[in-house]
């Protein structure tokens, strides 16, 4: 708290939170959550927590009713895939601002071909349908072009990344491999299943 408060930080994030209590006896995870509420509730530096992780997460916050009475969830969909016409459009168009507003921040022009239906969902596909992994992705594919001086966000900075991340071939990415519908599977983010 008392370096919370000399440095200025107001809020903490804990990405799969879930994972701090997973395994533990009931009375280690009452001991997590109590930290958090206590941090939560300082009067000397009360601090804003960020829990963010899989639905098994609200099942550990529900067990302390104080901790459980500060949240405020929110809850985020997948990306929209088989449903109308009009949902894949709006989360298309949300995936299209999100590289571009990334981009933006660091001046990066766009290239054509990455604001297209189909490589929007090849990118939607390698981030197994989900907000936060496709945002993961797309820092790390700015970061690449960043660091080679590109004149714009081109699809090689989402293959590099992606190699990176996982460690794979170039020709296995869901930005180049022909069939990456099912070879990159939602059950298996950032993993290819070449046994589908």
């Amino acid at each position: 708290m008392t370096q919370a408060s000399l440095q200025g930080v107001v809020g903490i994030h804990y990405d799969e939170a879930q994972h701090i209590m997973r395994g533990k006896s009931d009375a280690d995870v009452m001991t997590v959550l109590d930290a958090f509420k206590t941090l939560m509730k300082s009067s000397d530096w009360p601090l804003m927590l960020i829990l963010s992780g899989v639905p098994e997460l609200g099942d550990y916050v529900q067990r302390e009713p104080q901790l459980d009475r500060l949240m405020t969830r929110v809850a985020f969909s997948e990306i929209a895939t088989g449903e109308t016409e009009a949902e894949i459009a709006r989360d298309y168009e949300i995936m299209n601002d999100i590289v571009g507003s990334y981009a933006l921040k660091v001046d990066l022009p766009v290239a054509p071909d990455l604001q297209t239906g189909a490589f929007l969902h090849r990118l939607a596909t390698g981030a197994s349908f989900r907000w936060g992994l496709l945002i993961e992705i797309v820092i790390d594919a700015i970061g690449c072009a960043v660091s080679r001086g590109a004149d714009a966000l081109e699809v090689e900075d989402f293959v590099t990344a992606w190699c990176e991340k996982t460690g794979s071939n170039q020709l296995v990415t869901p930005f180049t491999h022909d069939a990456y519908e099912r070879v990159f599977r939602r059950d298996r983010p950032f993993r290819a299943s070449l046994t589908a």
